[in-house]
C-alpha cells in the first residue's frame, strides 16, 4: 500500500518504527494531528492492543475537533464482527484480491486528498467574488428543499466559470456531484427520436454522478430510483432545449437539500420549465472590463503604458488604432456566432437591423419602421431571451453590446462581399464608396446604407448610374462620428435622393444642399432627420406625407421656411430646434391632430405661432425655449387640452400669456424662466388644477403672483431672481403638496407668509433676500422640511421656532448680519447635520441646547465677530463633521476662524471625532484647550497663543500644523518637530536661523513683511515659499532643493540680481512669480506678444525636449507694468505647441510680473512655435520667452547656443484662445 501511495504522490506516515509503550508519544500525536486523512487498518487482533486503541481514540478526537477525514480498512475481519464483536468470516475475506483492493484504497485516498485541496482555478477571474455571493443568495444552501437555479447570459460572458467556481467550493458537502458539459452538442438538432436522445442523456448523467461507466438504463424513471434519497449537486452546462431538462432535471428525482444549476443562453428554456430562481450574468462594468483586458493582454490588472505600441512611431499608432476599433478578434467572433446561428432567418435580419441602424434607439421607432417586414415585438423578445440584446426597463430603448454590434456589422460586410443574402445592409465605408462609384455593382439587393463620413479615407466620385441602381433602398443614414472633412461633404452632394423611391428612413447630418430635389419621393417616408444641414427649405410645393411620423431639422441655421404639411396627418414629432433663421411656420402645423411634440427651442427669429385648431388634441409637449423674438402666444393654445408641458424659458420679448391658457387643464409643467419682460400672469392660471411645476425664475419684471389656490397638486414653485417681487399670495401656505419653494435673490421681498399647511415642503430657499425682515413665527407643521437657506438675509433679526422640524438636515444662516440669537428650540432638531452661522456678526452667544444636536456634522462659525464664548455643551457634539475640503474625506472639522472676540474655548470638552481645528485669526485667543487627540489639521495662525502644550507630541494623526512665528518659538522643541506651516507677518525684520531646523516645515508664508530684508537658509523639504508684498526683501541667502517647490515673490521689487538669478535657475515642476517689466535675457527665444518661435540647431532631434518658459502678464486696464493689481485664486496659463494643448495652475495673478515654469514639448522639426493664453479676459500676455533646459541656463547671456541661428517672430494667439474657449 505504501508503494502505491508513493506512486500517486501521497506522503504517508506509519507508526511501525515507533517504540511501543502503554501510551502514545508526542511524535505520534503530532503526526496524527498534522495529517489530512487517517487510515485505520482494523485486523482480527486490533482490539487486543492498548496502543492501537489509544491511537484510535486520538484519531477520533481529531475528527471531531479538526474535521480530519477518517477512512477504515477492514483487514481479515468482517465489519459486522467489528460492530457486534461476534463471528469470524476470515475464509471469505481471504478469497479477495489483496493487490486490487490496496490499489483501490490508494486511489480513494488520492481522490480525497485532491478534493480536500482548495481550488484556486478562478482566482484570476475578475469579479468572481461578487458573482459567487449573488449566486449563493439564489441557491439558499441553508434550506432543506430541492432547488433549481438558472444561470443566464450571452455566450462567452463567464456563466460556466461561475458555476465551476461554485461547484469547487460547495460540492464536497453533497453526497453526489457532477458537471455535465456540452449538453447542446449531445442532443441532436433537429432531434428525430427525442425519447432516445433523452435516455442517452440520462445514462450519461447517472454514469458521471455515481462514477459507473458501464451503466445501462431502459426508461427515464431510473434516475429517480437511484437518486431519490441522495443529496445531489448537479450542474447542467449549455442547455438550449426543453427536452434536455426533461431528461436530466425532474425536481422529484433528487433527495432533500439537492441543488441543480442550469446554464443557458436562452431564457425561454428556464421559463418554460418553471425555474423561478435565475441569475443573470451582466456585462462587466467599465473598470472590470479594463481589468479583464489587462489580465489577458499583460498578465496583470493594470496596463503597461503603451505596451503593445512601445517603440513605434506616432504614425504607426494612428494606422493601428482604427484596426483595433473595427476588427473583431477571431476567437471572440466564433463565440458570438453560436448565439447568432441558432436564430431563424427573420430574427437574424432583425439582429442585423439593430446592429447596423437602431442600437440604443427607441423601440417604438424600430417597430414602426420595420412593421411591414418583420414581427418586431416577437423578434425583440427572442433576442432578449437569448441575451443578444437587452431593453432598458421603463425607457423603451433597445441596447446591444458593442461587441455584438461589431459582430453584426462584420456579418453585413461579409454578406455584401460574398454576394449572399437577399437583403443587404452596408456599413463599411469602403464598401459604400464602391457601390456609389462603381456602376457595375448590383445595388438592387441593398436595402440599407449606414455611412460614417469620417471613415472615408480618400475622395471618390459618385456615379449617378450606380445611384440609380439603389432602387430598393429603404434606410439611408449619413453621419459623422468626428468632424467631417469639407471634401467629403462636397462629394456627398452627388448623391441624388430622387432615385430612392422606397425610402422609409432618411437621416442625413451636414446635408450641404439648400433643398431636397423637387422630384424627391416622400410617399413611403416615415422618418426625416437632417441635423446641422444647410437647408433653406425642404422642397418646393406640397408632397404626399401620409406616412411620416418624425421630422427633425434641428441646427439647420439657414432654414427660412417649411413646406405645407397638411398631408402629414400622422406626424407625431416635429423638432426645429436652433433653426435661427426661421421666422414663420405654415398654418397647417396648427391642424395636425396627431402631433404630440413640437420643439421650436432656439428659433430666435420666430415672430409668431400659427393658430391651433380644436383638432390639436394630441399636443403634449410644446417647447419654445429661447424664442427671443416671440411677443405673444396665440389664445388658441387653449384648444390643446392635453398639453402637459409648456416651456417658454428665455422668451425675453414675451409680455404675457393669453387668458385661454387656463383651458389647457392638463398642464403639469410651465417653465417661464428668464422671461424678463413678463409683467403678470393671467388670472385664469387658477384653473390649472393639475399644475405640478411652475418656474418663474428670472422674471425680473414680475411684481406679483396671482392666487393659484386651485393648484392643489403644485410641487415646485421657483421664483428665484424675481427682483421686482414684493410679496407672495397667502395661497402658498395652503399648497399641501408643495415640496420646493425657491425665492433666492428676490431682493425686494419684504415678508414670507405663513406656510403652516405646506406639510410636504422639503426645501425653503431665501438666499440673498436682502430686504426680507419678517418670517412666519413658527414652522411647527413643516415636518418634512429638510433644508432652510437664509444666507445673506441681512435684515432678518429672528428666525422662526423650529421645534417640530424633525427632518431638517441643513440650516444656512450665514451672512445674517442682524441675527442676534438662535432659538433654544434648535436643540430639538436632532437630525440637523449642517449648521452655517458664519458672518453672523451680531450673534453674541449660542444656546446651550445646541449640545443636544448629536447628529451635527458641520458647524461653521467663521467671522462671528461678536461671539464671546461657546457653551460647554458643545462637548456633546461627538459626530461633528465637515465635508467640503478637497484633501479630506469625511473630515470632522470645527471652523472658528476670524472670531476676533473669542477669548476662551471650553477646557473640559473632548470632541473625540474632531479632526480639523481652524482657529486662524482668533486674535484674542491665548490658551489652547485639550479638545481632541485625533486632530489631523491644526491652524493657530493669527492667535496670541505662544505656548504649545507638550501633549501635542502624543497626537498620532497630526499631519498639518500651522503656527504663527514668535521669537521664543525655539523654546518649544517638541513643536519644532511637528510644525508644517509657519506664518510670519507684521514688523518682523529677520527670520531666525533656527527655522532651518524645523524638520517637517514645507510651507512658509511671509505676507507683507515690509521690513524684512533677507532670508536665511531654509529647510530642504520646503515646497511653498510665499513672500508676497515683502517690499524691502533684497537678499536670498539660501537655495531651493525641492523639485516641487512653488516660489511667490510678487511685489518684491527690491530683489537684487543674485536673488533673481537664483529664482530663475531653480528647477521646479510648479512655478515661480517674479516682478519685472520685461522677460529676462536668460531666455534664449523671446518675443513681444503671446507667441514665440523656437529654432533649434540642425542635426539629429530627440522626440521631445523640456523647456523653461517665462510669460509677462499685465492687467488690460493698466498698461503700465509694475502698478499693483492682484487677483488671488487659481487661474490657467494655456500653451499650444505642435497641436498639443497644456496648461499650468497659477496663483495669484499680478500685473507686471513674470511667471516662470517648465514644460515638455514634442519635437518634430528644428523650428516650431509656442502659443500662450491666459484664462482671464481682462488680462493679457505682453511678452514671452523660452529656453531649452537641455542646455546650461546662464543668467548673464542665455543658453549656450548659436545666437545667429535663433529667430523670433510674432504669431497671433487667436487660435489658442478659440481652442481654450
Amino acid at each position: 500500500m505504501l508503494k502505491e501511495f508513493k506512486g500517486k504522490g501521497i506522503d504517508s506516515f506509519i507508526d511501525n518504527d515507533i517504540e511501543r509503550t502503554k501510551s502514545i508519544g508526542p511524535e505520534l500525536i503530532e503526526a496524527i494531528r498534522g495529517s489530512k486523512i487517517a487510515i485505520v487498518l482494523l485486523s482480527r487482533n486490533y482490539a487486543s492492543s492498548s496502543w492501537c486503541l489509544n491511537e484510535l481514540m486520538e484519531i477520533m478526537n481529531c475528527r471531531e475537533d479538526l474535521g480530519q477525514i477518517v477512512m477504515t480498512i477492514f483487514y481479515d475481519v468482517d465489519p459486522t464482527d467489528v460492530k457486534k464483536q461476534t463471528g469470524d468470516f476470515g475464509k471469505a475475506f481471504k478469497k479477495t484480491c489483496k493487490g486490487a483492493m490496496i490499489e483501490k484504497i490508494a486511489t480513494d485516498v488520492s481522490n480525497v486528498l485532491n478534493n480536500a485541496t482548495p481550488s484556486r482555478d478562478f482566482d484570476a477571474f475578475i469579479g468572481m467574488g461578487v458573482h459567487i455571493a449573488n449566486l449563493g443568495l439564489l441557491l439558499r444552501l441553508d434550506l432543506d428543499e430541492v432547488r433549481m437555479v438558472g444561470i443566464w447570459g450571452p455566450s462567452g460572458i463567464g456563466k460556466t466559470s461561475i458555476a465551476r467556481s461554485m461547484f469547487n467550493q460547495i460540492s464536497s458537502s453533497f453526497q453526489l456531484s457532477t458537471i455535465m458539459v456540452n449538453i447542446k452538442g449531445c442532443y441532436p438538432n433537429p432531434c428525430l427520436d427525442e425519447y432516445r436522445a433523452q435516455l442517452q442523456l440520462q445514462n450519461q448523467m447517472l454514469s458521471q454522478i455515481i462514477n459507473q461507466k458501464d451503466i445501462k438504463i431502459s426508461h427515464l424513471g431510473v434516475a429517480q430510483e437511484r437518486l431519490k434519497d441522495k443529496k445531489v449537486f448537479l450542474v447542467l452546462d449549455d442547455v438550449d432545449r426543453l427536452g434536455q431538462l426533461v431528461a436530466l432535471a425532474n425536481i422529484e428525482w433528487f433527495g432533500r437539500g439537492s441543488r441543480i444549476i442550469i446554464i443557458t443562453e436562452d431564457l425561454r428554456v428556464l421559463n418554460a420549465y418553471g425555474i423561478n430562481h435565475i441569475y443573470k450574468v451582466d456585462f462587466p462594468s467599465i473598470d472590470e472590463a479594463i481589468e479583464i483586458f489587462c489580465m489577458y493582454a499583460f498578465g496583470q490588472k493594470q496596463p503597461y503604458h503603451g505596451f503593445a505600441l512601445r517603440g513605434m512611431s506616432k504614425y504607426e499608432w494612428k494606422i493601428t488604432l482604427p484596426r483595433l476599433k473595427t476588427c473583431l478578434d477571431g476567437e471572440i467572433e466564433s463565440i458570438l456566432k453560436f448565439g447568432y446561428d441558432v436564430l431563424c432567418d427573420e430574427d437574424k435580419e432583425l439582429f442585423l437591423y439593430i446592429a447596423c441602424f437602431f442600437n440604443s434607439g427607441p423601440i417604438y421607432k424600430l417597430e414602426e419602421l420595420l412593421k411591414n417586414y418583420l414581427d418586431v415585438g416577437k423578434g425583440l423578445r427572442i433576442l432578449a431571451e437569448k441575451s443578444l440584446i437587452h431593453t432598458l426597463v421603463g425607457a423603451g430603448f433597445v441596447k446591444m453590446h458593442d461587441l455584438l454590434v461589431q459582430f453584426g456589422k462584420e456579418i453585413s460586410r461579409k454578406q455584401f462581399n460574398h454576394g449572399f443574402g437577399k437583403c443587404q445592409i452596408l456599413v463599411d465605408a469602403r464598401d459604400i464608396c464602391e457601390v456609389l462609384s462603381d456602376d457595375t455593382t448590383d445595388g438592387r439587393r441593398i436595402i440599407g446604407i449606414n455611412l460614417d463620413l469620417s471613415q472615408i479615407e480618400e475622395n471618390f466620385n459618385i456615379s449617378e448610374k450606380a445611384v440609380k441602381k439603389l432602387s430598393n433602398l429603404r434606410f439611408l443614414n449619413i453621419y459623422s462620428s468626428d468632424l467631417p472633412h469639407p471634401d467629403r461633404l462636397h462629394t456627398m452632394q452627388g448623391l441624388n435622393c430622387q432615385y430612392f423611391r422606397k425610402l422609409i428612413s432618411l437621416r442625413w447630418m451636414h446635408f450641404q444642399k439648400t433643398s431636397l430635389p423637387s422630384t424627391f419621393n416622400s410617399e413611403f417616408l416615415v422618418e426625416l432627420t437632417m441635423h446641422d444641414s444647410k437647408l433653406q427649405k425642404l422642397w418646393e410645393g406640397t408632397k404626399p406625407l401620409r406616412n411620416i411620423k418624425w421630422m427633425v431639422l434641428s441646427n439647420s441655421k439657414n432654414l427660412k421656411e417649411l413646406p405645407d404639411l397638411s398631408t402629414a396627418t400622422n406626424l407625431e414629432t416635429l423638432i426645429l430646434e436652433n433653426c435661427s433663421s426661421l421666422m414663420e411656420l405654415p398654418s397647417s402645423i396648427g391642424k395636425l391632430s396627431n402631433l404630440d411634440y413640437l420643439c421650436l427651442g432656439g428659433c430666435s427669429s420666430l415672430l409668431e405661432l400659427p393658430s391651433f385648431t380644436k383638432n390639436v388634441t394630441g399636443l403634449v409637449d410644446l417647447d419654445l425655449r429661447g424664442c427671443s423674438s416671440l411677443v405673444e402666444i396665440p389664445s388658441s393654445i387653449g384648444h390643446a387640452i392635453n398639453l402637459r408641458i409648456l416651456d417658454l424659458s428665455k422668451c425675453s420679448s414675451l409680455v404675457g400669456l393669453p387668458s385661454f391658457v387656463g383651458n389647457a387643464i392638463n398642464l403639469r409643467n410651465v417653465y417661464l424662466k428668464g422671461c424678463s419682460n413678463l409683467v403678470e400672469l393671467p388670472s385664469s392660471i387658477v384653473d390649472l388644477i393639475n399644475l405640478e411645476k411652475l418656474d418663474l425664475s428670472g422674471c425680473s419684471s414680475l411684481v406679483e403672483l396671482p392666487c393659484i389656490r386651485n393648484a392643489v397638486n403644485l410641487q415646485m414653485l421657483d421664483l428665484s431672481d424675481c427682483s421686482s417681487l414684493v410679496k407672495l399670495p397667502s395661497f402658498v401656505g395652503n399648497a399641501t403638496k408643495l415640496e420646493k419653494l425657491n425665492l433666492t435673490n428676490c431682493s425686494n421681498l419684504l415678508e414670507l407668509p405663513s406656510i403652516d399647511n405646506a406639510t410636504n415642503l422639503q426645501e425653503l430657499l431665501l438666499e440673498n433676500c436682502s430686504r426680507l425682515m419678517k418670517l412666519p413665527s413658527t414652522l411647527r407643521n413643516a415636518i418634512n422640511l429638510q433644508l432652510i437657506n437664509l444666507k445673506n438675509c441681512s435684515n432678518v433679526v429672528k428666525i422662526p421656532a423650529i421645534e417640530n422640524v424633525t427632518n431638517l438636515n441643513l440650516l444656512d444662516l450665514s451672512g445674517c448680519s442682524s441675527l442676534v440669537e438662535i432659538p433654544p428650540s434648535i436643540g430639538t432638531v436632532t437630525s440637523l447635520h449642517k449648521l452655517y452661522l458664519n458672518r453672523c456678526s451680531s450673534l453674541v452667544e449660542l444656546p446651550s441646547s445646541i449640545g443636544n444636536i448629536t447628529s451635527l456634522q458641520e458647524l461653521n462659525l467663521q467671522d462671528c465677530s461678536n461671539l464671546l464664548a461657546l457653551p460647554f455643551s458643545i462637548g456633546n457634539l461627538h459626530k461633528l463633521q465637515e465635508l467640503h475640503l478637497s484633501f479630506f474625506f469625511f473630515v470632522k472639522q470645527l471652523h472658528l476662524s476670524r472670531c476676533s472676540k473669542l477669548e476662551v474655548l471650553p477646557i473640559n470638552i473632548n470632541l473625540e471625532s474632531l479632526k480639523v481645528l481652524d482657529l486662524i485669526f482668533c486674535t484674542r485667543l491665548k490658551i489652547f484647550p485639550e479638545i481632541s487627540t485625533n486632530i489631523v489639521y491644526l491652524n493657530l495662525v493669527g492667535t496670541t497663543i505662544e505656548e504649545v502644550p507638550l501633549s501635542i507630541r502624543s497626537w498620532p494623526r497630526l499631519d498639518i500644523f500651522c503656527m504663527s512665528y514668535f521669537e521664543n518659538l525655539n523654546e518649544f522643541p517638541h513643536a519644532l518637530d511637528i510644525i508644517t506651516c509657519l506664518h510670519l507677518s507684521g514688523d518682523i525684520q529677520e527670520v531666525a536661523t533656527w527655522v532651518k531646523g524645523i524638520s517637517r516645515l514645507d510651507q512658509i508664508l511671509l505676507y507683507g513683511c515690509k521690513r524684512l530684508v533677507s532670508l536665511p537658509q531654509l529647510p530642504d523639504i520646503l515646497s511653498d515659499l510665499d513672500t508676497e508684498n515683502c517690499a524691502s526683501l533684497e537678499k536670498l541667502d539660501c537655495s531651493f532643493h525641492n523639485s516641487e517647490i512653488r516660489l511667490n515673490f510678487a511685489n518684491c521689487f527690491k530683489l537684487n540680481k543674485e536673488a533673481r538669478d537664483l529664482i530663475i535657475q531653480t528647477s521646479t515642476s510648479k512655478y515661480a512669480i517674479l516682478p519685472g517689466r520685461e522677460v529676462s535675457s536668460s531666455f534664449t527665444y523671446r518675443a513681444a506678444g503671446d507667441s514665440v518661435t523656437v529654432k533649434l540647431n540642425e542635426g539629429p532631434l530627440p522626440t521631445s525636449l523640456r523647456f523653461k518658459v517665462c510669460v509677462l502678464i499685465i492687467y488690460k486696464g493698466d498698461e503700465k507694468a509694475g502698478d499693483t493689481n492682484t487677483k488671488h485664486g487659481e487661474f490657467f496659463i494655456f500653451y499650444l505647441q505642435n497641436g498639443n494643448i497644456g496648461y499650468k495652475y497659477l496663483d495669484p495673478l499680478v500685473t507686471g510680473h513674470q511667471y516662470i515654469f517648465e514644460v515638455e514639448a514634442e519635437v518634430t522639426s528644428s523650428e516650431f512655435d509656442f502659443y500662450f493664453a491666459i484664462g482671464r479676459e481682462e488680462w493679457k500676455i505682453v511678452e514671452c520667452g523660452v529656453c531649452e533646459l537641455c542646455e546650461s541656463l546662464h543668467v548673464d547671456g542665455g543658453c549656450e547656443v548659436d545666437r545667429e541661428a535663433c529667430g523670433a517672430r510674432k504669431i497671433t494667439g487667436s487660435l489658442l484662445f478659440e481652442l481654450v474657449a
